[in-house]
């Protein structure tokens, strides 16, 4: 990449970006296949929130009893499962159907676990590649930024993947278990439940993506609040606005109940509020400041 952006001519630009796209590429394909190495583990990591209580399944289990009759007379039987037969006389082979209730996800066709293994390991080698690949946007982009910018953008981007594991990690043990629990009941109220494999997984990496992105808002107004873009006067007076908007971006963001947008919607408020005290802590101490002009007024009039 050349030093000066406008000494470099069109086709050394395509060139770089040629280069910073296979690069990304590379890293795109190698976190693929980690994932994919791995996609049991991740799969359980990703359904730990489900419980059995959350899908149930009618699935009926046969079991096979040799029961013997010694007598010549029938005898009644009592089977393991509490239930009683007559059994006639000699040795009798006996196979019950025994219906029970077990919760699982489902799968609703021969391809779906492939399918769903390779879109969830794609999004996954997208997030867990993050600082890489973002450094060769970076470096891509570099020339065109001013120092300023070029100085802060190694400590934003390990905070930004950091706040996005952070959003996610709250979405996953926290928002997404009792969004489940909530949901189950309510469906209940309605028919049975039975989650799909692949409908389960949409769900989940759509709210933890939804988290991790509100988390990465925040960042960003800490990012102005450092730099005094923002200024404290301005955070507390535009308080009622965020919160509002937090709000509405919880329900653009989340299923269509209420305690899924308001636990997506809380954190930011949270984080928000965390802002204005460390805008408020950054800010220059106004007492002393107005105390000493008030001394100099005095002395000037006397």
């Amino acid at each position: 990449m050349p030093n000066n952006l406008f000494t470099a001519t069109f086709w050394e630009h395509l060139e770089d970006l040629r280069h910073a796209l296979f690069r990304i590429l590379a890293v795109l394909i190698s976190g693929f296949v980690i994932c994919f190495l791995f996609y049991s583990q991740l799969f359980s990591l990703l359904t730990s929130p489900f419980k059995p209580e959350h899908s149930t399944l009618l699935i009926k289990e046969q079991k096979t009893f040799s029961i013997s009759n010694p007598t010549s007379q029938p005898i009644l039987y009592q089977l393991p499962e509490g239930k009683k037969m007559w059994i006639p006389p000699g040795e009798q082979t006996i196979t019950i159907e025994n219906p029970t209730e077990k919760g699982r996800l489902t799968f609703f066709s021969p391809t779906e676990g492939i399918s769903a293994t390779l879109k969830t390991c794609f999004w996954l080698s997208i997030i867990l590649t993050f600082p890489a690949w973002i450094y060769f946007v970076f470096q891509f982009l570099s020339p065109a930024l001013n120092q300023k910018l070029t100085r802060y953008f190694p400590v934003f981007t390990i905070l930004s993947y950091l706040f996005l594991l952070a959003g996610s990690s709250v979405s996953l043990f926290i928002s997404i278990p009792i969004a489940n629990t909530y949901l189950t009941s309510y469906n209940e109220s309605l028919g049975q439940n039975l989650w799909g494999f692949t409908n389960y997984l949409d769900y989940t990496l759509f709210l933890m993506l939804a988290s991790g992105l509100s988390f990465e808002l925040a960042l960003i107004l800490f990012f102005l609040v450092h730099t005094k873009t923002l200024k404290t006067t301005t955070l507390t007076n535009k308080r009622r606005h965020v919160w509002i908007m937090a709000l509405i971006l919880g329900a653009l963001l989340t299923p269509p109940d209420i305690l899924t947008q308001i636990l997506i919607a809380l954190p930011l408020i949270i984080l928000y509020e965390v802002c204005v005290l460390y805008s408020w802590m950054r800010a220059p101490i106004l007492l002393p400041i107005s105390l000493r002009g008030n001394k100099v007024m005095s002395s000037l009039q006397d």
